[in-house]
């Protein structure tokens, strides 16, 4: 054992070819700094160092050996490794999108032809590019079904009991999805006071970036070009 459960490392550092003369395997051909160097060396449980550093067994452990023992060691963490880095990937980065230097097939697709040539509009749609490029996807999917039922309803804004009811979560998922937007600079829930009667009261709104709306429409990037 190597590492033992806590953590605790318990290999020792050990040479191939012995540092010091009388050593074993010392190799005279070679300098002190080679002997020193990262190649010459290699850690290994404290058992079998001393099992390799005992003199009856250098013909048993010869040097060959030991590198071969220190390659296969150093490619079984390597492959862990890797696999461990695979664990984690960027799922907001595996597919890019492109950037629009026009708006003519946005606008022909939603009926605005005025949108087309406006340089503001196309750095605006850029830069909520961007945005929505970093959302985490599950924020991403929901952003757009919500942005899909304020369009069907017309609104800019919906109550947060309209939202949780209609998708059928609870207060607490609505406010980590919103959450998440909100930090992104993409959506908020808001509070609003209504007046009845002299007597006011305090309503939350869910509120989307003011594009969401073209995506909902497009659902995706792809006319954007």
């Amino acid at each position: 054992m190597i590492v033992d459960p806590s953590g605790t490392l318990l290999g020792k550092l050990a040479h191939i070819c012995a540092a010091e003369p009388g050593g074993c395997r010392y190799d005279h051909n070679t300098t002190d700094e080679e002997r020193r160097v990262i190649d010459n060396l290699f850690i290994i449980c404290g058992k079998h160092h001393d099992l390799i550093d005992d003199k009856s067994n250098v013909k048993k452990y010869p040097a060959d050996l030991l590198r071969k023992y220190k390659k296969a060691h150093e490619n079984r963490f390597k492959k862990a490794e890797r696999q461990l880095i695979k664990q984690f990937v960027d799922t907001t980065q595996v597919n890019q999108p492109t950037y629009p230097k026009t708006l003519k097939a946005l606008a022909k697709a939603i009926d605005a032809d005025d949108m087309e040539g406006r340089e503001e509009e196309i750095r605006g749609v850029r830069r909520f590019v961007k945005k929505i490029k970093e959302l985490p996807l599950t924020e991403r999917e929901f952003a757009l079904k919500l942005a899909e039922r304020m369009r069907r309803r017309r609104k800019s804004e919906l109550p947060v009991d309209d939202v949780e009811g209609a998708f059928g979560i609870s207060a607490s998922i609505l406010k980590r999805h919103m959450g998440v937007l909100e930090h992104h600079e993409l959506g908020s829930i808001e509070d609003t006071m209504n007046s009845t009667c002299g007597f006011g009261t305090v309503n939350a709104i869910v509120i989307l970036g003011s594009r969401f709306w073209i995506f909902a429409k497009l659902r995706g990037m792809r006319l954007m070009n």
